[in-house]
């Protein structure tokens, strides 16, 4: 169950430098163990390559997200830009404004 490719080669080990022979079924325990734990590396492999394939799409998203925030920012940046430049040209509207209204005031009291 933990490590069967691991058990079965010790078994066959063991016997082999003991000098006595190794009989049938214990050639086929280790070889079911050695299936097994092939099939359970195959299995392993399969998902550590599904895994890649997952962490490669998350980071093209990722890269995808930063540059959509990196373009927002930037939209806002010139947003608030164009914002800063409207409210100085109020400001320099409201002072026109008064210059004339003040001009006009002292014509109308002449």
């Amino acid at each position: 169950p933990g490590q069967p490719l691991a058990q079965a080669t010790a078994i066959t080990n063991v016997q082999v430098q003991a000098g006595s022979s190794i009989d049938a079924d214990t050639l086929q325990e280790a070889l079911r163990n050695s299936s097994f734990a092939l099939g359970k590396y195959v299995e392993t492999a399969t998902k550590l390559r599904e895994a890649e394939k997952t962490v490669v799409l998350l980071e093209r998203e990722k890269e995808s997200a930063k540059r959509e925030l990196e373009k927002a920012l930037g939209e806002h940046q010139t947003t608030e830009a164009d914002l800063k430049s409207q409210n100085i040209e109020v400001k320099n509207l409201k002072g026109n404004l008064e210059e004339l209204t003040q001009k006009h005031e002292k014509i109308a009291t002449k």
